[in-house]
């Protein structure tokens, strides 16, 4: 090893987090907070992000674009259209695509549901809600080493860096404005959202139920659940998860729906008093700052 790549495997060490160049990933999610939420993050090392909302459309991308045209994909696994699993089956059928990184990202976390992944020939796993420390860890496992170039330090987002957030009973702003690597304004956007978005999700579920389709309605609760898991609301994620497997294990679900649906309506009630109404559009994007370059990097690991 060389005295700049021995200098540069130290610093890593200290800080945790590698920046990268050239660099291409496909994120894959139905889910608009998820993706924006995963894109900012990848932003911040100078990854580029394309997006796509379903398995269908990511399996035509990459048909299109080419083997070598990605370094990595981030896959949710429950998605309309096609999901993830049958996705990931299709993108290993395609020529040259048998070694691209392909990692889910998925509220499905229990130890059968990550070995149906890596059965469908998914690479890896990371599950929801996930925090920057495990999602750049990952990054750094699957991304090839030589285009990771130097380290860069994010200081955490702790209490006394959440600004004029309001405190909310049952969510961690901490973790859930972490995500948003502290840019406020875009988690208070996501919060309000919730305002219909959980709600919405909660009839999607009540109607399939009624006309006898479980599948549908699992599918709705895990998607409030991998939402609320992501903004934070630990105790609503976790009631969620209760009505979600007793959906799926065709029992009885009404104590476990009225708690949920409660949780929600109380949820969106706090929103709606401490931080207002939904927004008609979603807040932009924070940009990743200024770049860091090959030569920042040698000037701050040679001196």
């Amino acid at each position: 090893m060389n005295r700049n790549a021995a200098a540069a495997a130290t610093a890593k060490s200290q800080h945790g987090t590698t920046h990268y160049r050239q660099t291409r990933v496909l994120v894959v999610d139905d889910q608009p907070v998820n993706r924006e939420i995963v894109k900012g993050l990848l932003a911040v090392c100078e990854v580029e992000a394309d997006l796509a909302t379903n398995g269908q459309e990511a399996v035509e991308r990459l048909k299109e674009a080419g083997p070598q045209a990605y370094d990595l994909v981030l896959m949710d696994v429950q998605m309309p259209v096609l999901d993830g699993l049958a996705a990931t089956r299709a993108v290993r059928e395609l020529p040259g695509f048998d070694r691209l990184p392909i990692i889910a990202i998925t509220a499905h976390t229990m130890a059968h549901e990550i070995q149906r992944a890596i059965t469908a020939g998914m690479s890896d796993h990371l599950g929801k809600p996930f925090d920057r420390t495990r999602f750049y860890a990952m990054l750094e496992r699957w991304i090839p080493t030589e285009k990771q170039f130097c380290p860069i330090d994010h200081p955490p987002v702790t209490a006394a860096t959440t600004g004029g957030l309001p405190a909310l009973d049952g969510v961690d702003t901490v973790a859930g404005l972490a995500l948003v690597l502290g840019d406020e304004a875009r988690y208070r956007h996501w919060l309000m959202s919730f305002i219909h978005d959980g709600p919405a999700s909660l009839a999607q579920a009540r109607q399939a139920l009624a006309a006898g389709d479980r599948d549908a309605a699992a599918i709705a609760i895990h998607t409030l659940k991998g939402r609320s898991g992501m903004l934070g609301m630990t105790a609503l994620q976790t009631l969620a998860a209760r009505l979600e497997a007793t959906i799926e294990a065709s029992t009885d679900e009404p104590e476990a729906q009225h708690k949920l649906e409660q949780a929600v309506e109380t949820m969106c009630s706090q929103i709606r008093a401490t931080i207002g109404e939904a927004p008609s559009a979603p807040a932009p994007a924070s940009g990743p700052g200024t770049p860091i370059t090959p030569d920042d990097c040698n000037r701050s690991t040679t001196a």
